[in-house]
This record gives structure tokens, C-alpha cells and sequence, in this order.
């Protein structure tokens, strides 16, 4: 039996027969077909709070159907979100009562409750996924933004069983959908309230889940490593710094016990925590993203809060003291992760290019190559500011996942150049249809490319991947076939022609943008690919964003790890970074480099094409050579870069041009400066002063 994996979702006090509902609605699609990929969720009741941990490609599945539905039925959306709006009219009637009066009546409301919940998946996770259309995206996040369904069902969920079962008080959430046939005795629903494991049709038994997972081999969890953890990160949501004792709280019921001037720290915080937030010093979520309720709240009351650390509420406990600096908070486990995926500037690039595009590079390079290509970087990271980014790799990671793809499969290689040369043609033609709207509709160009750029990215990082495996694997690993490599070459440069082009008509969009609806004029392209598409959307910009923005500028470190960005501005964390990261520069007056194009020439140092004419021999230096740039190569005397491999650009264009050339040297720009007399000998591989 093939083992299905589970990460954990969310934790929330709701009632167990609101997840059940859920977790049925997702087995099947919405043509009612089979989710090939059963159990859906695994519920785990642990000391009154139920966590809920989702099978990915049972998920993934139901996203892809949904999405296909709402790419080729054009009035699908339409049609299931009316059919919801004439289901709420019922379930108001339902929820404007404290209590149901009966189990019957309690079994009609859950059967009105289980019809609509098809359709609140709809809107759910077309709100989510990146490729749905951008009418129906914009809709769907609005109904998710105002809709109470869950809340207001839960609320009526509780008050019943309590008010039909009164000796059951606080154990509601034990209470499975079954067990109105016949109902449990409180001894046993506290037993659940401990710990309980619930699969639908498969499992409903009181153990400890990891006692559970040694007897179901069948199921593998994904838990967090939190060994030896002191501290914890996460997105600023309101920036402050306090001292104070924590207060874990997980369930309503524990508001009461929350006293002034604490931290308050949770899985999540919802509209029953309102009492003990307007106490709390400051909040701290294992869940949740900048529109989030602690988010909101935290800007409304401003209190200092630090959201979607994913296990504050495992590595903190009532009582612990705690400084909690949200501008500073995620900071040296940053450093920490860092080192722990080693992840240096070896490797890697230095970019005249923006945070929001190293935003869609992260996403590609992490996440969606698995999709695409079953190859990834890993997490990834970037040091950088206003002006440039160096690009921080595990190449072990990336060149190890290339090797496993093309063990499993002899013709990985040509199927995965065949499908990114495609889909890049489709990438260029829509990127063309799009640009008159640059002026016109800047904000229509803008949503386009935040929804698309990480596409082009995923194949351009697998071309950038294929030269640094040709460049960084092992001789134990498969090699890729010399013959090939030409044909690789162009292909890249074919891809890697265009980016130039995307980045000078979002720059335009941005400002286009600020004109047309009076944003300030600042560096939108310092914020990150959601923050940016927030922007967009909401065609305004917060004094939190502006303040992010400047930050930005002076410097910051960006992390991309599990889906999942962080990004931190504090110099000491900058300057600890860049000594791991960097290459450090120290009293160097000659480099080694790969040969492109042997040949013997000194010259003088340009890092300006356009100064080059002032130069009897022009010894072009830079991190690496683009497409655009050929009318002048052509005219330089030998070429240097910091980067570079027989399929990067310079490789191809010094073989065409028969310019001496080495590559790969990864500090010549930082070396030698313009106007230094240097030697290159393009026979040994060596560049030196003169």
C-alpha cells in the first residue's frame, strides 16, 4: 500500500462534526468523481483542541479539477455562488437562534450545512490558486473575506449540543455526527477530548496519534523539528517591542484565565478571543498571513504581533518570560536555517534586479519546479537591497534532485526541454498581448505578471539548473550528454532573452500605476510577490508597507522555505549573513577562471560597454553577459565574468565571437575596478593585475 503523507493544516476548537462535513466534501470533485487520493484530513483531538493535517495530493487534486471547471465553464463560479447565496438564505434562518431545540432539528441544519459546504469550497480554493481567472479570483477572495458560514455554524453546533446534552458542558468538540444515534457517555467523550484520532470511515479511536502512526504504518506525518528551540519567526504583522509571561491559549474557554499585560500565544485567534487581545501585551500565531484576524486586530489596537510562526504554541509555555521584538523577532533562526541548508553565494548570482522578482524566483525555484520538472533547489535565500541581490543555494540539493530525475527516467531531460521550450513560446505570446495594457491598464498588466512570472522563472531555473548541474555534479552522477550541450545553450539563452524585457515594462506598470490612482511614489518592486498583489488589489498602500519598503532599501536578507517567505532588514543580521554567505575579498590581484575562449590579451577594465570606446583594448568585467549586450561585445578585446558555465551566455556568445574569455572567476567585479590595467590569459585561466 502506497504511504500517504500529512502535514498539519491548521489547529482550531472547532466542533468535530464542522471538520467532518469538510473532510466529506472533499472525496469527491465538483462532477462528483472520486478523490483517487483517500483519506482527504486526519483529525487529531489533543487536550480539547483539534488539529487538522491534510493529505497534499488529495488536496492538490480537488485544486485541479476545480481550476480546470473554472478554465473551461466560464459561468461555473457564477452559477455555484448563486446556488450558495439561495443556501445561506436557509442557513440564516438557522443561525440567527442561540440554540437548536432537538437532534432532529440539529441533523437538518447539518444536512443544509453539508450541501452548501460543496459550494464553499468553490470560492474557497479558487481564491487560492494562482491560475485561477482573475474575475473569479477577485470574487472569490471578496466572499471569503465577508463569509461567517463556519463561524456562525460552529457557534450553532456547540450551543445545541450543550443545551440538548447539558452534561456534556465543554466536551462538544468530541462529538461526532454518529454519535446522534447514539450517544456516548461523558467518561468517553473525555477520554476523546485528551486524545483522538478520527479519519472518516476509517478510524474514530482515543490513542495518542504517534502511537497511532507506529500501529498505521500506512500514514506518514510531517512534524515540526522544535528540539532545543528557544525562539521562534514569523511575518510582522504590527511592529513593537515588550517583555512578558506567555499565555497559551487554544480554546475559547481560556480566555477568562488571560490576565492584562500578558503575550498572548496561539494556534490562531478568532473573534472569541477579542477579551483577552484588548489585555494582551502583544500576539504571537502558529498560523495566519498579513489579513489574518490577529493581523487586523494588532494594526487596529496596536499591539505588537508576529504571525505564521508554525509552533510558537509547541516551543513556548504558560508562564515562560519572553522579549518580543516583532521587528527583530525571527531573526537568528534565520541564521540559523541558513546554515543548516548552507546556503552560500557559491553557486549562485548577483542580480541588478528586484526583491518582488527574487519573490517570483523563490516560488519557482522552491515549489513549482517539483510540479514541473520533479527537480528543486531547495530553500533558497538572498542577500541583497535596493539596487542589487546576490542569490544564496544549496548546489548539493539542486544537483542531487537533477541526478535522481535523470536516473528514474533516461529521457527525463528531453521531455522536461521540449515542455519548458513550450511553454515558454505560450509565456512570450501572452506576455506580448499583455504589454499594451503596461499605460492603459497597469493594473490588469501588474496581476498578470504577479500571477505568471514565477512560470517563466520555473523554466529559466531549469535551464540555470542544468548549467549548474554540467558545472557542479559529482562524476558518480549522470552527465548530460556533450552533444546536447549547444543545443541547451541556446535553448536557455533563447528563454533568458526575454526577462530583461518583463522588467522594464513592470517598472513602467509600477509607475503608471502610482500616477493613475495617486499611490505614493515608492519602490513597489521591494515588496514581495503577495505583498505587491495586496497593493494591487486593494489600490492602496499601508505606512507599515512604505516603512517595509524603506527598510528594504538599506539592505535585507530574504528566506524562501516550504512555501513559505520571510524577509528581515536588521543590520546585525545583515552583516552576519553576508560573513556566512559572501565570498570575503581580501589583498587579490589575480584570478582563476574556466576558459571559454582561449586566447592571450592585456587590456584596461570596463564594467560600462558604453565607456568601452574609450579604450584602445577593452577587457569587459561583469557578473555575466546578456543577449542585449551583443553589438558591443563584439567590439571588446576579452571578457571576464563572475559567472558562468559551458551553457551560460558567455560561453556561447565567446565561442560565436572569438573573444578571449574566462568565466566563472565569481569575484573579477569585485576585484578589479574600471581602468585597471589587466592581463588575461585565456590559456591558463588566469586574469591579473598589470
Amino acid at each position: 500500500m502506497e504511504q500517504q503523507i500529512f502535514k498539519k493544516e491548521y489547529t482550531r476548537d472547532n466542533a468535530l462534526i464542522i471538520q467532518e462535513v469538510w473532510g466529506r466534501a472533499h472525496m469527491i470533485d465538483v462532477d462528483a468523481n472520486s478523490n483517487p487520493y483517500l483519506p482527504t484530513q486526519v483529525i487529531y483531538i489533543n487536550d480539547g483542541v483539534a488539529e487538522i493535517w491534510n493529505n497534499e495530493r488529495s488536496i492538490e487534486w480537488l485544486e485541479r479539477k476545480l481550476l480546470e471547471k473554472n478554465q473551461t465553464a466560464p459561468d461555473f463560479f457564477w452559477q455555484k455562488m448563486e446556488e450558495y447565496d439561495r443556501q445561506l438564505v436557509n442557513l440564516k434562518k438557522y443561525w440567527r437562534k442561540h440554540h437548536l431545540d432537538s437532534v432532529a432539528e440539529l441533523r437538518d441544519f447539518i444536512g443544509l450545512m453539508r450541501a452548501a459546504t460543496r459550494n464553499f469550497l468553490v470560492f474557497y480554493y479558487s481564491a487560492i490558486s494562482q491560475k485561477t481567472p482573475d474575475k473569479i479570483k477577485s470574487r472569490a477572495l471578496e466572499i471569503r473575506e465577508q463569509d461567517t458560514f463556519y463561524d456562525d455554524s460552529n457557534r450553532l453546533i456547540f450551543n445545541t449540543l450543550e443545551y440538548v446534552y447539558p452534561e456534556i458542558k465543554g466536551l462538544g468538540i468530541t462529538v461526532l455526527e454518529r454519535d446522534l444515534n447514539q450517544f456516548p457517555s461523558p467518561q468517553e467523550l473525555k477520554e476523546r477530548f485528551q486524545n483522538f484520532v478520527y479519519i472518516t470511515d476509517e478510524t474514530a479511536e482515543a490513542i495518542n496519534l504517534k502511537k497511532f502512526l507506529s500501529k498505521n504504518k500506512q500514514y506518514k506525518f510531517i512534524f515540526n523539528q522544535i528540539e532545543d528551540q528557544t525562539q521562534v519567526f514569523g511575518q510582522v504583522a504590527h511592529r513593537g517591542k515588550v517583555n512578558g509571561r506567555v499565555r497559551i491559549l487554544k480554546r475559547k474557554n481560556q480566555v477568562v484565565e488571560f490576565k492584562p499585560g500578558e503575550i498572548l500565544v496561539s494556534p490562531m485567534t478568532t473573534p472569541d478571543f477579542v477579551p483577552a487581545m484588548k489585555l494582551a501585551a502583544a500576539f504571537v500565531t502558529d498560523e495566519g498571513g498579513i489579513g489574518c484576524h490577529a493581523a487586523i486586530l494588532a494594526r487596529e489596537l496596536k499591539v505588537p504581533c508576529v504571525i505564521g510562526t508554525r509552533f510558537a504554541t509547541q516551543v513556548f509555555k504558560d508562564g515562560d518570560m519572553v522579549l518580543r521584538r516583532a521587528s527583530l523577532k525571527r531573526y537568528k533562526t534565520m541564521i540559523e536555517e541558513i546554515k543548516k541548508y548552507k546556503l552560500t553565494a557559491y553557486g549562485g548570482v548577483k542580480r541588478n534586479l528586484s526583491l518582488f522578482t527574487y519573490s517570483c524566483i523563490g516560488r519557482a525555484y522552491v515549489h513549482s519546479m517539483i510540479k514541473f520538472a520533479k527537480v528543486s533547489y531547495g530553500p533558497i535565500a538572498a542577500y541583497g537591497n535596493k539596487d542589487y541581490w546576490y542569490s544564496l543555494f544549496n548546489m548539493k540539493y539542486l544537483t542531487d534532485t537533477v541526478a535522481q530525475s535523470m536516473e528514474r527516467d533516461s529521457r527525463w531531460l528531453d521531455k522536461v526541454r521540449k515542455k519548458s521550450i513550450d511553454n515558454f513560446n505560450k509565456f512570450k505570446i501572452n506576455f506580448n498581448r499583455q504589454i499594451k495594457f503596461v499605460e492603459s491598464k497597469p493594473m490588469d498588466f501588474l496581476a498578470w505578471i504577479i500571477k505568471n512570472y514565477p512560470g517563466y522563472f520555473v523554466i529559466l531555473g531549469l535551464y540555470n539548473g542544468l548549467w549548474r548541474y554540467k558545472e557542479y555534479s559529482k562524476d558518480s552522477q549522470p552527465a548530460i550528454d556533450d552533444g546536447s550541450v549547444e543545443e541547451i545553450a541556446k535553448e536557455r539563452s533563447q528563454v533568458a532573452i526575454l526577462y530583461p524585457l518583463v522588467e522594464k515594462y513592470l517598472k513602467e506598470a509600477i509607475k503608471s500605476m502610482s500616477l493613475n490612482i495617486g499611490l505614493a511614489e515608492i519602490d513597489y518592486l521591494l515588496l514581495t510577490r503577495g505583498e505587491l498583489q495586496r497593493v494591487v488589489e486593494k489600490k492602496l498602500i499601508n505606512k507599515e508597507l512604505q516603512s517595509l519598503i524603506k527598510k528594504r532599501g538599506q539592505g535585507y536578507v530574504y528566506l524562501y522555505n516550504g512555501n513559505r517567505e520571510t524577509i528581515v532588514s536588521d543590520q546585525e543580521i545583515l552583516k552576519k549573513v553576508r560573513d556566512y554567505a559572501i565570498p570575503k575579498i581580501k589583498n587579490v590581484s589575480i584570478l582563476q577562471g574556466t576558459v571559454a575562449y582561449s586566447g592571450f590579451v592585456d587590456g584596461t577594465v570596463v564594467f560600462d560597454l558604453k565607456k568601452m570606446l574609450d579604450y584602445r583594448k577593452a577587457v569587459y568585467i561583469t557578473n555575466m553577459t546578456h543577449p542585449d549586450e551583443i553589438p558591443w561585445l563584439k567590439k571588446v578585446s576579452a571578457i571576464v565574468t563572475d559567472e558562468g558555465g559551458v551553457l551560460s551566455h558567455v560561453a556561447i556568445i565567446a565561442r560565436e565571437l572569438k573573444i578571449p574569455t574566462l568565466m566563472g572567476t565569481k569575484i573579477a567585479t569585485q576585484v578589479f575596478k574600471d581602468g585597471d590595467m589587466v592581463e588575461v590569459d585565456a590559456i591558463k585561466g588566469i586574469v591579473k593585475k598589470i
